[in-house]
């Protein structure tokens, strides 16, 4: 299975040399992560 998604980066997430910041990049690992559980069926497992 293939997901493609188009992530935007703010202005102020970009650092010193024109490169994205450690906290962006972060974010868009934590967005991927919480993709891949709703496509493994685990969205609501830890909620209660």
């Amino acid at each position: 299975m293939v997901v493609e998604r188009e992530y935007y980066v703010q202005l102020s997430q970009i650092g010193k040399e024109n490169k994205i910041t450690n906290k962006a990049l972060l974010g868009i690992f934590e967005d991927i992560g919480g993709v891949h559980s709703n496509i493994a069926g685990l969205r609501n497992s830890y909620n209660g």
